[in-house]
């Protein structure tokens, strides 16, 4: 119960910061005007990866074990929403841009998670 506690604790952080980073991007770009699809698609990988990162990373750093498991089984379940809300809302299906961004939020997760747990808790100068 304590894992699956700490999944969606990171999961919830991660969908709190995707929205907040997406929000502000919204707002630069409606005031920048027209951009490529592919720029948008690029952001919207590296603001997702950031995100993963991010949850993971804060997670992990109270948890202080396992880092790897619950930093990719968090963004595991961040890019499985990720993908049932792309099928059900928008009717996109996949492709193999999308296979690269969930490889990519998986390792940015795990990373995140490993990072997390290694850090040390105060920097000594």
């Amino acid at each position: 119960m304590k894992k699956l506690r700490t999944i969606l604790v990171s999961v919830a952080i991660m969908s709190v910061i995707s929205l907040c980073l997406l929000f502000i991007v919204a707002v630069i770009l409606a005031k920048a005007g027209t951009l490529a699809g592919d720029f948008v698609n690029l952001l919207t990988t590296i603001i997702a990866c950031a995100s993963a990162f991010l949850g993971a990373f804060f997670v992990s750093t109270r948890v202080k074990e396992q880092g790897a498991f619950y930093g990719l089984s968090a963004a595991a379940v961040f890019s499985l929403i990720m993908i049932l809300v792309s099928l059900l809302v928008y009717h996109n299906s996949m492709s193999f841009a999308s296979v690269w961004k969930i490889a990519a939020i998986l390792l940015s997760g795990s990373l995140g998670g490993i990072l997390g747990v290694n850090r040390k808790s105060k920097v000594k100068f």
